[in-house]
């Protein structure tokens, strides 16, 4: 009869323990979940902070742009004028590579940013 009583108090503490180390199983499965969905709540931040900075970049490239190419128009005029007076004006060239080189530079904001954008 002792015998028994032992054998179902070691089952009774042999249940316990499982049913405690599902718990505990039950409780980080309930942390994983909660730490993925936060997970996945930076990333939605992540993409609206790139979509964001996409738009800026897209815009600043336009405006990049479009300064460039009205100071490459000057530059030009002024290249015409110097060509007709006979006179040569040396950082023209310079100034002319400098803001076509702007303009790719634009050009490459405004297709990175629409990337970013995207995202």
């Amino acid at each position: 009869m002792r015998e028994d009583i032992l054998q179902a108090l070691s089952e009774l503490i042999k249940e316990k323990t499982e049913l405690k180390a599902e718990k505990v199983e039950l409780a980080l499965l309930d942390n994983a979940e909660k730490n993925i969905g936060k997970i996945y709540d930076d990333i939605k931040a992540g993409s609206v902070i790139l979509n964001k900075a996409g738009a800026e970049s897209q815009n600043l490239g336009k405006t990049v742009i479009l300064k460039a190419e009205g100071q490459l128009e000057k530059i030009e005029k002024a290249a015409k004028m110097a060509k007709e007076l006979g006179v040569d004006v040396p950082k023209i060239k310079e100034y002319r590579n400098s803001l076509k080189r702007a303009i790719e530079a634009g050009k490459d904001l405004v297709k990175k940013g629409a990337d970013a954008a995207k995202l």
